[in-house]
């Protein structure tokens, strides 16, 4: 301890504000109040703390200064020590607590070479999970210990640390210019072995530190193998009513429910740590093996299914249908649980589903999708009746063979996304001739032969027949009502320019009435395309809003337009611009005699949004639930409404909505980024 007294309030100068609370600044307040005071203070210089002590009397000030560098330095340490033991606590396996002793080894406890070693229980040895810096550098290559050898051995067997200098031996030259070292258990799971350039090792107080993390360290790994531990057994429990069993990454088998053992007349002991094909085919192992592969890049609710048979202990086989799944991460257990289902029961499920099966209006198949397609396991009464085959004989039958025609391509089956394909239309080969169907197909389990579907097969050949004839009537509509209209336009143009009066001002008003009537004509022409559109070229959306603005300016010269969007492509620029050039001709119509039109624009990676916003009253609330669907389309001024309609309509061909903001004064258009 180091003393240095100071006497002589001259010294200290004039006195400082109350606010000083530096060094010079708590000597005065020993002045100041006559009463002695107590303090830390740094002394950079030294780089050194010191407890400082001043006694005021009345000749001036003594001042006795204890060094307690060593003292503020354990201090640190336990208080880094505190956060780590929190950090400890919410790693989740023993690797990752690894890392966390090593580093505050070196970074809280300043001791900087060091090397975590665990406990390898099938190789019987010490192996290293992680090391200092300072350890990689000097040693390179950490040798592994088996128990009860070498240093890190040696502790863990005793339980309890050991230094270097209680061996007989010398230190390794492996390590480098290392002089000492220490080595602290960490339970049954591993060592953390500290070395050290100073010939006389670590001190008492670092040895203590290092105890305290060892310590901290051992009980988070107990709490993380108890956790792992736990999942295991919840994972189980939660279905342990059913028979179920839990196996390893080997297809070892780790755990059984009661309920499956004594069904299947095993003991504990005959099927625990023995491979699953204990009790399973070799045919039903390889078709497990295959699906488990299918569930490593699934997330952890998804499973599949397959249906074989088990082998009792007596050699009987059981059918059954087995759903396998993986343990998640988070479980901290590599593996996977298959649930056991008598299939007997499944039957029963089934025969209640023949039923619903047989009365289904539209013609499915129950098949298998073998490596050489699918094969038909039964067929619903409509699907016999449509293809004009035996429902008794169609069983085993290649089902593409029998329906699809030699012209067509077959839909493939055994890639189904999500377990499902389609919608698509495919041409099928019928009792009645070729036909148009809307097939879906939905994957439901899996077999040793393959996945089995139901396939579903909706005759559209009439609707697509109503279809073609309406847009034939359609076409014919529109054109002779352009022709037509023109005629009368035509006549009412002579009529307005030869009358007078009245009469010339019903015929302006019979001529804007024609003029109305193209103009929905128009319209249907273009909702047409917005129904049918969606595959024409991408477009740059400044290029489209400035096409629409000019196009529109050339009608409304008074309209003022404020422009300001980003350079992002759009799907079918065509169609997309019908739909602005209708945005914008409403907003410039319904706003006033000089109307100004704000159209701005965002995009993600994924859509882009464009708003087109008026000074004027905004889309009366009526004409917005046109859009929304919530009253019936009617012809409105301008056809507005009918206008908005195929914007709608637009959006949604182009994966997009049309919506409102501002009571209606801002139209807002999304639709799907160009790729």
């Amino acid at each position: 301890m180091r003393r240095r007294a100071v006497r002589g309030a001259a010294a200290l100068g004039r006195r400082p504000a109350l606010a000083d609370t530096g060094f010079e600044g708590r000597l005065r307040e020993a002045l100041d109040t006559g009463e002695a005071v107590t303090f830390e203070h740094r002394f950079e210089p030294l780089d050194a703390w010191f407890e400082v002590r001043a006694y005021p009397a009345e000749e001036g000030l003594s001042v006795f200064l204890a060094d307690a560098t060593e003292r503020k330095a354990r201090e640190r340490a336990l208080d880094g020590l505190l956060s780590t033991t929190e950090e400890l606590m919410a790693a989740g396996d023993r690797e990752r607590i690894a890392e966390v002793v090593a580093h505050a080894a070196a970074e809280v406890l300043d001791l900087g070479f060091n090397t975590v070693r665990l406990y390898d229980e099938e190789r019987d040895l010490l192996v290293p999970a992680t090391f200092s810096e300072s350890a990689r550098r000097e040693v390179g290559d950490v040798p592994l210990h088996p128990p009860g050898e070498g240093l890190s051995g040696t502790a863990f067997v005793r339980g309890e640390p050991v230094a270097f200098e209680e061996l007989d031996g010398e230190i390794p030259d492996a390590y480098g210019a290392i002089e000492s070292a220490y080595a602290v258990p960490l339970g049954e799971h591993g060592v953390l072995s500290i070395g050290s350039y100073d010939p006389e090792g670590l001190d008492e107080g670092e040895r203590a530190l290092a105890s305290v993390l060892a310590a901290n360290a051992t009980a988070a790994m107990d709490r993380a193998a108890r956790e792992t531990r736990l999942e295991r057994y919840r994972a189980v429990h939660e279905a342990v009513e059913q028979r179920v069993y839990v196996l390893d990454e080997e297809g070892r088998i780790v755990l059984t429910t009661d309920r499956l053992l004594s069904e299947l007349g095993y003991d504990e002991s005959d099927v625990i740590g023995r491979h699953v094909s204990t009790f399973l085919g070799e045919g039903a192992t390889r078709r497990g093996a295959a699906l488990l592969a299918e569930l490593d890049d699934e997330p952890p609710t998804e499973s599949r299914s397959y249906e074989t048979t088990l082998t009792t202990a007596d050699g009987d086989e059981v059918p059954v249908e087995i759903e396998l799944s993986r343990f998640p991460e988070s479980a901290g257990i590599e593996g996977s649980v298959g649930i056991v289902r008598d299939r007997s029961q499944l039957e029963a499920e089934r025969s209640r589903f023949a039923g619903l099966f047989d009365r289904l209006p539209d013609a499915v198949v129950d098949a298998v999708v073998t490596d050489d397609g699918p094969v038909i396991r039964r067929v619903n009464g409509t699907f016999a009746e449509t293809f004009g085959i035996d429902r008794d004989t169609a069983s085993g039958t290649a089902l593409d063979d029998m329906v699809v025609p030699n012209d067509e391509d077959t839909v493939d089956l055994a890639d189904a996304e999500d377990h499902l394909v389609g919608p698509v239309e495919v041409e099928r080969e019928t009792a009645n001739g070729r036909r148009t169907f809307l097939f879906r197909a939905v994957r439901y389990g899996v077999t040793d032969d393959g996945p089995l579907v139901f396939g579903i097969y909706t005759d559209i050949t009439d609707r697509k027949e109503d279809q073609r004839l309406i847009e034939m009537l359609n076409r014919v509509f529109r054109h002779n009502i352009a022709n037509t209209n023109g005629v009368v336009q035509g006549y009412l143009e002579i009529l307005a320019e030869r009358l007078d009066g009245d009469d010339a001002a019903y015929a302006r008003n019979a001529l804007d009435a024609a003029d109305r009537i193209t103009e929905i004509a128009g319209k249907l022409r273009d909702i047409e395309h917005a129904l049918g559109g969606g595959e024409g070229s991408s477009g740059d959306l400044g290029g489209v809003v400035a096409d629409a603005v000019a196009e529109v300016r050339e009608s409304h010269p008074d309209a003022a337009f404020d422009v300001e969007v980003p350079s992002v492509a759009v799907r079918d620029r065509d169609l997309f611009a019908t739909a602005v050039r209708e945005v914008l001709e409403n907003a410039v119509i319904h706003v006033g005699e000089t109307p100004a039109v704000r159209v701005t624009a965002t995009a993600t990676d994924d859509e882009v949004t464009l708003r087109v916003s008026d000074d004027g009253p905004g889309v009366p609330e009526r004409e917005r639930a046109v859009v929304t669907g919530e009253v019936d389309i009617t012809q409105l001024d301008h056809s507005r409404g009918l206008g908005l309609w195929l914007v709608r309509h637009v959006c949604t061909t182009l994966g997009g909505t049309i919506a409102f903001e501002d009571d209606g004064s801002t139209v807002v258009l999304t639709v799907a980024r160009a790729t």
